[in-house]
């Protein structure tokens, strides 16, 4: 093709066409929509691999702390307790010398007469109270009567454990 029939072939092309090609394109405009919903299948994501409850907090950061004393206090309530204590909640079970303890609440402060009679293991452990949390491996356990026991928290709350089975 030489350039005679090149600009005899534009000659053909109608003049609609030409000013549509001299127009901008456009940017589709689901392309923000693309996005967002592309960051909230990240956020989602990152949620579902790393809860709340297992985030900060663990037996290797707890277990070095020191015991609060018995009788001890921080502010707030019982329920204000439950929701400032990051990778502790108030559930698992405790197994001591044949008898299972089910943790209930995270509570400010342990009776008086409250002592320490050991330290959590892991379930597997055969001596000593044993624990199915793995966070709470290595907390000191405190004994308060009978049929209660104590974990203290790096923050200085406690969880409450009651006895289950005799």
């Amino acid at each position: 093709m030489n350039p005679d029939h090149l600009l005899q072939a534009i000659g053909f092309l109608d003049d609609d066409l030409i000013a549509e090609a001299e127009e901008p394109l456009s940017r589709p405009r689901f392309r923000f929509a693309a996005r967002a919903v592309a960051l909230a299948a990240c956020v989602l994501l990152v949620l579902v691999l790393f809860p709340r409850g297992r985030m900060g907090g663990g037996s290797s950061s707890a277990g070095g702390a020191a015991a609060p004393a018995p009788g001890s206090s921080s502010p707030g309530g019982a329920s204000s307790a439950a929701a400032s204590e990051p990778g502790f909640s108030p559930e698992g079970t405790i197994w001591l010398d044949g008898r299972t303890y089910t943790i209930l609440q995270i509570v400010d402060a342990v009776p008086e007469d409250a002592h320490q009679i050991g330290t959590l293991g892991p379930l597997s452990a055969t001596e000593g109270p044993s624990t199915d949390q793995e966070d709470y491996v290595g907390l000191p356990v405190w004994a308060a009567g009978e049929t209660e026991l104590y974990i203290p928290l790096p923050t200085g709350l406690w969880l409450e454990a009651a006895l289950t089975e005799p």
